[in-house]
């Protein structure tokens, strides 16, 4: 398996198609991209100074080999940066399938012929199986520096900026200023992307007497 060390990465751009279809070359374009603007690439490091694209180097060049020898009625699946499983058509030949495999190290029972294409969307069914044995542990979001301690967001905001990384640290602070925002007088609009735990405080906003307007941009029908 490779193993190569990257410590740069040039997304490709202009109409070279590398992949055999134009879907599987702008996924690979999404992973080179994210790899071109890391903050750490050579260790994989996307963000957040722990979002990795993929899980180590043998997982990365894997999904860029498998990408470029996916064909168009196949699908790739990937947990947590790493190959699990390929879906294949059923008259996909047997040379394929074992290029595919030895590229992925995927063994025999992970492989899937199917008869027709396979929606990644309709991957997300197998999570609703009661199998938490096949499951990741659940992630608990933490709280970062002062926060932690007690401060509130608002208190800390007055003296320096806070810089959260979601999913990383907890949603709850934003959730929390919003609702000293909607009591505060001297608000006088807010504005908050899709959250709905967001939304609850905007609608809050929405009855308060001092007239704050609550903004909800992407859902208009969730300030209704």
């Amino acid at each position: 398996m490779k193993n190569e060390i990257l410590y740069s990465v040039k997304a490709q751009r202009g109409p070279t198609l590398r992949c055999k279809g134009w879907k599987q070359e702008s996924l690979l374009r999404l992973l080179e991209n994210n790899m071109e603007n890391a903050e750490r690439p050579e260790r994989l490091v996307i963000y957040g100074g722990i979002g990795k694209c993929a899980r180590n180097w043998e997982s990365y060049h894997a999904i860029v080999d498998a990408l470029i020898n996916l064909e168009n009625d196949e699908t790739l699946a990937i947990q947590s940066g790493m190959p699990v499983a390929i879906l294949v058509h059923q008259s996909t030949p047997e040379r394929v399938v074992r290029f595919l495999a030895d590229h992925l190290e995927l063994r025999p029972y992970q492989i899937f012929p199917v008869d027709g294409r396979v929606c990644m969307g309709d991957l997300m069914e197998l999570y609703a199986l009661d199998r938490r044995d096949l499951k990741d542990v659940p992630f608990t979001p933490a709280l970062p520096g002062d926060l932690a301690k007690g401060e509130s967001f608002a208190e800390v905001l007055r003296w320096r900026d806070q810089l959260l990384f979601h999913p990383y640290d907890s949603f709850s602070p934003v959730v929390d200023f919003l609702t000293w925002a909607a009591r505060d007088p001297q608000v006088l609009a807010i504005a908050q992307g899709d959250n709905e735990a967001a939304i609850g405080r905007l609608k809050r906003c929405l009855e308060t007497e001092h007239g704050t307007t609550g903004y909800e941009e992407l859902r208009a029908f969730c300030t209704a």
